[in-house]
């Protein structure tokens, strides 16, 4: 699969924990001692938390990779569930399915999707929202989206 290459100016959040990590940059900053974090103390959003992804070109069919954060304790935050969902004008969203994930065995390890999501259409707008996590899932809590993270099968 063709990886995307992610930039800042594709990503937003809806619970980004100001003082906690490095933001939405230490997502795709390559460096394995920074990580991104959701918002986990009051006031925390009823909302789903999320990390949008705004594409240069649309996609229908994804996954997603991950590395974990590697100061975490027990890997608590790491990803094991999301939905995936798909947006043609950023405001609508539709489900395109669930992906689950194979952990990594130790801190700051490779996070890999075990499956593909496939939505109705090509989508502009994409959101990764966790639905279950080792420990918690009110929160995200990733180093690094992989190289981009997105490994697309473009239509």
């Amino acid at each position: 699969m063709e990886r995307v290459t992610l930039t800042i100016d594709m990503l937003s959040d809806n619970a980004n924990h100001v003082g906690d990590g490095g933001g939405l940059p230490a997502l795709i900053d390559g460096k394995v001692n920074t990580y991104y974090h959701t918002k986990w103390n009051a006031p925390v959003t009823t909302e789903a938390h999320y990390v949008q992804i705004k594409l240069n070109k649309p996609l229908k069919d994804l996954c997603f990779e991950y590395d974990a954060r590697q100061s975490g304790v027990n890997n608590g935050g790491d990803v094991k569930a999301a939905t995936i969902y798909g947006s043609m004008n950023g405001e609508f969203f539709e489900s395109m399915g669930n992906e689950e994930f194979n952990l990594p065995t130790t801190n700051g390890g490779h996070a890999t999707a075990k499956n593909n999501v496939s939505g109705k259409q090509a989508y502009n707008y994409i959101r990764f929202t966790p639905t279950l996590a080792v420990t918690k899932i009110h929160w995200i809590i990733l180093s690094q989206a992989v190289h981009g993270g997105i490994c697309p099968k473009y239509n």
